[in-house]
């Protein structure tokens, strides 16, 4: 049986070929956090196309020299601000968005080549957008004390200065510090494993003054359950990594800066 080639003629629409995109990222597993971004590219890809180039809703539109357009739209700053929001973030150079969103339509126009929807890929002549390096310098002594000091003035200050302790003696991610649970923080080892980015395991370790500050928070804060979150809200709920950014909204801030890749 002789396969009938696609018919690229009649175009499928762009908006329903992102749905897709996304739709068959969740069937494989991809994790809440890299679907939030692929559908973030899918949907300022969408706003650009529409009300900045003025192109039909179609996949085909979809070329080289479109998409190279349009990571320059991402990267240079706008002072009438970029997606229809004047906002700070919307109006200054952002080159890491550039490179975010070129790695996402590349993503999905392979896909969309598999699935026949495009002709060709059109990423394949689009160069990776290059993104100015900045060292992130370690915490200072100073500014160590400073954020525990803040901590500890906190309305939770037992679980807040756990959190800050952990984070400056392991490094690890808002996203690995909130799958932590009770029954690690009470191991002997004083060590954890934890799941990062694409699902790489590795362990971490904490100094005793850590694994007492843990245990402190542990006892008089709630009861010890091994399975259940580590930490958690003052409702019941387990941390998120808002949860952790917002801790303290001072000097805990500072945390952001324990890891020099960035967290």
């Amino acid at each position: 049986m002789v396969r009938t080639p696609p018919d690229y003629c009649t175009t499928t629409p762009l908006s329903y070929a992102f749905r897709q995109w996304v739709l068959d990222r969740q069937c494989l597993g991809r994790s809440p956090r890299t679907i939030t971004s692929y559908e973030a590219t899918a949907r300022f890809s969408l706003w650009w196309t529409r009300y900045e180039a003025s192109l039909p809703d179609e996949a085909s539109s979809l070329a080289a020299d479109t998409v190279r357009r349009f990571l320059c739209y991402c990267r240079a700053p706008h002072d009438s601000g970029r997606w229809g929001r004047d906002h700070p973030a919307a109006r200054r150079a952002a080159p890491e968005s550039a490179r975010h969103h070129r790695r996402n339509l590349r993503a999905f126009c392979r896909w969309a080549v598999a699935e026949e929807l495009l002709p060709a890929d059109p990423m394949i002549p689009v160069s990776t957008p290059s993104v100015p390096t900045r060292q992130r310098e370690p915490l200072t002594s100073d500014e160590a004390h400073r954020l525990l000091a803040g901590a500890r003035k906190s309305a939770y200050p037992e679980r807040d200065a756990a959190v800050c302790l952990l984070l400056l003696d392991t490094g690890l991610r808002a996203a690995e510090l909130c799958l932590l649970t009770a029954g690690d923080a009470v191991a002997p080892e004083m060590c954890a494993e934890v799941v990062g980015k694409r699902k790489k395991h590795r362990v971490v370790f904490w100094s005793a003054e850590t694994g007492k500050a843990l245990r402190r928070y542990l006892r008089r804060c709630r009861s010890v359950d091994p399975d259940a979150p580590l930490f958690m809200t003052r409702t019941g709920r387990g941390f998120t990594a808002a949860n952790v950014h917002e801790i303290g909204s001072g000097p805990v801030k500072w945390c952001r800066k324990v890891r020099a890749t960035g967290w």
